[in-house]
């Protein structure tokens, strides 16, 4: 929903470019920085806890970004949203990953993106239909009722899954390693990744040259450097670096980077591209964006499914080199513009 609703926050708060980039980038440096520790707290306290908190935090912070007088609050409500979404993602897989057998959960993500991509679809229309008829503020208070249900599904479900590998073999699976949390590296990659970020956003206004940029560029590069000095040094990373070491684990992360890049490129850039550019409103942005999130409605159950059954080398490829050529079509369509 905030892509198509971007140019107006920043329209009726006054932000500037970088200001409005900030209030999407607030929320993925939170969610990048805090994500392994999300994953931590679920080994350490409970899946369902580190769920409902984040769910929480994601409410708490969508009622004071619809609250929000000016682009500070929005761009603060967005940290703390993307701190409740760190909280939410790793235990949302670990909880299917807990109830599904190796063998079936290929099947079980599929269906866990299609419940995704039907609200992913929904979003942009219905955040066109909010800004156009309503108020922006609409597309961070619609979250809190959803919020309240997930938080109420997480507290009235059974107990805690076991894993269903060791069900089905009668095994017990070892306790989870607990130790102090890893706060020096922690501390390194939230440093390093904010003085990266800021250097990279405010670089045009600040001048690539000038003292700011090359100096957080150099000290979000150390800090970088120091949080993989830390994390090897520790017996309980917060982030196990030896784990880049196994190709399918390094390919499936690339993979989602991929992703991810696709995602943010064309339901935040092309949304404003639509409206700054194209001068479609709200709405009718939507629609077109629209598009391309309701094939994924019927590809990731197809998905989920071609995995179990042929492995997940077949479909990524194939979704690869479809978003590949997608991407260029836009690009191509925008040149044209």
């Amino acid at each position: 929903m905030l892509g198509v609703a971007l140019a107006t926050i920043q329209q009726e708060l006054g932000l500037s470019q970088t200001a409005a980039h900030w209030v999407v980038n607030a929320y993925l440096l939170a969610m990048t920085c805090l994500v392994a520790l999300g994953g931590k707290l679920c080994d350490r306290i409970s899946r369902r806890a580190t769920a409902s908190t984040g769910v929480g935090l994601f409410a708490t912070a969508s009622l004071i970004a619809g609250l929000a007088g000016d682009g500070g609050w929005v761009i603060g409500a967005r940290a703390i949203q993307g701190t409740g979404a760190a909280l939410m993602f790793p235990a949302a897989w670990a909880m299917v990953t807990r109830a599904f057998a190796a063998e079936e959960r290929g099947h079980a993500f599929g269906i866990m993106v299609t419940i995704s991509a039907v609200f992913m679809a929904l979003g942009p229309f219905a955040g066109g239909l909010l800004v156009d008829h309503a108020s922006w503020r609409w597309i961070f208070w619609i979250n809190l009722p959803f919020c309240a249900a997930i938080i109420a599904m997480v507290l009235l479900a059974g107990p805690e899954s076991a894993d269903a590998d060791d069900a089905a073999t009668g095994t017990a699976a070892e306790p989870a390693a607990i130790g102090p949390l890893d706060l020096r590296g922690l501390f390194a990659l939230l440093a390093g990744l904010t003085a990266l970020v800021t250097a990279l956003m405010e670089g045009p206004n600040w001048g690539w040259g000038s003292i700011w940029t090359l100096g957080l560029l150099a000290l979000g590069l150390a800090l970088m450097a120091l949080f993989v000095t830390i994390e090897r040094s520790r017996t309980l990373p917060l982030i196990d670096l030896d784990l880049l070491k196994i190709p399918t684990f390094t390919g499936g992360n690339l993979v989602f980077v991929a992703f991810q890049f696709n995602k943010i490129t064309v339901f935040v850039f092309c949304a404003l591209f639509l409206q700054d550019v194209m001068e479609f409103p709200a709405m009718t942005s939507g629609l077109i964006v629209l598009a391309g999130t309701v094939p994924t409605f019927f590809t990731s159950f197809l998905g989920g499914k071609a995995a179990d059954r042929w492995g997940s080398r077949p479909p990524l490829l194939l979704a690869l080199a479809i978003n590949t050529a997608a991407l260029v079509c836009v690009a191509l369509a925008m040149a044209l513009e």
